[in-house]
């Protein structure tokens, strides 16, 4: 997985990617806490409507974003998100009111839900001329059970990239392919955990 890192244009973009997590996950916190700090008794409310607003514009404009990378250019794109958060951060300071933090959190989600899958279609250009399609199946899902699991607190997505990881060694360690009893053992374990997974976050729809 780290070889991929070697490829100047992705280990950029991939940065990018990390660093723009980070920060959209310390601007939601600051905005949680700002939300405490204003509603007083009523702070759970508030939190929980924040969080509500926050999976609402993950749900509405992550598929809108998805068709628009193909219709704009995605560097401009990605940038003007990036944009949007930066401001959406700077603005901190002058939020007086409940519903102005509603309001950045919004804005703060949309610009992340679109951000996410821009980022993702990037990938198979940036690469295209690489023998490495394995990112799509590697890198970008342990980018996605990262999210899951420091930005979300999803505990099983955690385990899950522990498991691949160790799944990934395990591969290594036998040449390049597994026995199969022990094939079929790490299926048992993914399989378990998937179970897990679909408990502590159901599928709603």
């Amino acid at each position: 997985m780290l070889q991929i890192l070697k490829h100047r244009t992705y280990r950029h973009l991939f940065l990018a990617q990390v660093v723009a997590l980070i920060g959209t996950g310390l601007a939601t916190v600051a905005l949680s806490l700002l939300a405490f700090d204003l509603a007083g008794n009523k702070a759970g409310q508030i939190l929980g409507t924040a969080m509500a607003i926050k999976m609402t514009a993950y749900v509405l404009i992550a598929p809108l974003a998805s068709a628009l990378a193909e219709r704009v250019p995605r560097r401009m794109l990605l940038v003007s998100l990036d944009l949007v958060r930066a401001v959406t951060a700077l603005a901190l300071p002058f939020v007086s009111e409940v519903w102005e933090v509603y309001v950045l959190i919004a804005i703060l989600q949309s610009a992340s839900a679109a951000f996410t899958p821009t980022f993702q279609s990037t990938i198979p250009d940036t690469l295209a001329n690489e023998n490495c399609t394995h990112v799509l199946c590697n890198a970008h899902h342990k980018c996605e059970l990262t999210r899951a699991y420091e930005h979300d607190g999803q505990q099983w997505a955690w385990k899950m990239e522990t498991m691949l990881d160790q799944i990934n060694e395990a591969v290594k360690d036998a040449g390049g392919c597994l026995p199969m009893q022990e094939s079929k053992k790490w299926r048992r374990k993914y399989r378990l955990l998937l179970k897990k997974a679909e408990t502590e976050c159901p599928a709603h729809g």
